[in-house]
């Protein structure tokens, strides 16, 4: 049900990216000019996430979407922050009719709003980590506290997408492949990266069953706006590789 006036705050409430005539949330038809939007939070959770921006002077917010917490087959998308003890703590929910910008966008700030109002403070994003989803990260660039935050990959993304492209070539290619990213995904700073990154490719480029993976990976990891797969993108002690929110998957 929706928020009222001194709701335990251990109780979920439900939220939408509008509000009708009576000031519930508005849940569309899930048609093009009105799509099904519906978030699911508690004062609970959005007073540790206030707690969280206290404490921590650093803070990653992932977002992941996933089939699986639905019976009617809709996307759940998931948001929440990790600390420096690489700890997971949700935020909010949302159950959408499809991933497009627009559905992106109108949840995330949907949960921006809520969080201002029940907390009286803006919702502090440093870094994002998500997939490489173009309406993903186009949403959350329209997003007022996303728009100029870096934008991290999943490791778990990165590998998983890696393996299908690799998995029918012999064991000893994909060794070389996953040596490779793990070289690369461990270095330091930008400069060492662009070095591995040189050897790594030069190395590809030499084994000519690897020449159609190359250019992908190049093209998908490297030269595009999801390339910051490294650990240097985050302080130490914070999540560096997998999603949290893959724990839903």
């Amino acid at each position: 049900k929706a928020f009222v006036a001194g709701v335990d705050p251990d109780t979920a409430f439900v939220f939408g990216n509008r509000e009708d005539e009576h000031g519930f949330p508005f849940v569309g038809n899930g048609e093009d000019d009105e799509p099904l939007i519906l978030g699911i939070t508690s004062l609970k959770l959005t007073q540790n996430i206030s707690s969280l921006q206290d404490r921590e002077a650093f803070l990653i917010f992932h977002l992941d979407a996933t089939f699986k917490l639905s019976d009617i087959g809709y996307p759940v998308v998931t948001c929440g922050f990790t600390d420096r003890h690489r700890s997971y703590h949700l935020a909010a929910l949302f159950i959408v009719n499809q991933r497009t910008r627009r559905e992106y966008y109108e949840s995330i700030g949907a949960f921006a709003r809520i969080f201002r109002t029940h907390m009286k403070r803006p919702l502090r994003v440093d870094v994002i980590m998500g997939d490489a989803e173009e309406a993903q990260l186009n949403g959350l660039r329209d997003v007022a506290e996303c728009a100029t935050c870096p934008y991290l990959m999943c490791f778990f993304h990165v590998m998983y997408n890696v393996r299908k492209r690799v998995r029918h070539l012999p064991d000893s290619v994909r060794a070389m492949v996953y040596r490779g990213i793990l070289d690369m995904h461990y270095t330091l700073n930008q400069t060492e990266f662009w070095e591995v990154w040189g050897r790594v490719s030069q190395e590809w480029q030499c084994d000519r069953r690897l020449h159609v993976f190359l250019t992908y990976f190049a093209a998908q990891w490297i030269h595009s706006r999801f390339w910051r797969w490294q650990i240097y993108h985050s302080p130490g002690g914070y999540a560096t590789t997998n999603n949290p929110c893959e724990v839903f998957n």
